[in-house]
């Protein structure tokens, strides 16, 4: 089983192109990493999206959070992504700030 890994970032505070960019690149290194990823930066594109309050999909991200193996926190300005953050935390998920160092924590497992 690939371990899954949750990426965490800024959505909408800040340049929202540049924002997804930087998620795309994430989830594109993590799968040829052999991760299983989830992002949610992939639910912008959703058509509807802004009839569901931010709240809704805080409470939507945080029951993804909690099966995640780790989260991978992206830079940037995110309530969101810390509360994400502190939830995988008391839950004892590990929380990376760099894909070099999600990687190294893993690296045992990836080569079994």
């Amino acid at each position: 089983m690939r371990p899954r890994i949750y990426v965490s970032g800024p959505i909408t505070i800040g340049d929202l192109q540049s924002n997804l960019r930087q998620a795309y690149a994430a989830i594109q290194q993590l799968m040829r990493a052999s991760f299983a990823v989830l992002c949610p930066h992939l639910t912008c594109h959703l058509p509807g999206h802004q009839e569901f309050p931010h709240q809704a999909w805080i409470d939507n991200d945080l029951s993804w959070v909690e099966v995640a193996h780790a989260v991978l926190r992206l830079p940037g300005e995110s309530t969101g992504a810390d509360a994400e953050c502190e939830h995988a935390a008391s839950h004892g998920i590990p929380v990376y700030h760099s894909i070099e160092e999600l990687v190294d924590g893993f690296a045992e497992e990836l080569l079994r």
